[in-house]
């Protein structure tokens, strides 16, 4: 998702309501959930590069002729 996609739909939600992430991946859910919940710390710009380490996607995060600014929001798994 791009981030003006990213403030298209925010911009169409209620200003006031918490912004919660979830996954229903199961690699992140505690045994016996569906889901799990995420809040969002912070929002930030870094410059990085797309890489597969074993096959999982990832960031290289340097800038270089093939690193491109990537926004990263940090979740945390309390709130």
């Amino acid at each position: 998702m791009k981030v003006s996609e990213l403030i298209s739909k925010l911009q169409s939600l209620p200003s006031n309501a918490d912004v919660l992430c979830y996954t229903e991946d199961e690699n992140f859910q505690l045994k016996g959930d569906f889901f799990r919940l995420l809040d969002i710390e912070d929002i930030i710009i870094s410059e990085a590069s797309k890489i597969r380490i074993n096959g999982r996607p990832s960031l290289k995060l340097e800038k270089n002729k093939d690193s491109e600014p990537h926004v990263l929001i940090s979740v945390i798994t309390d709130f």
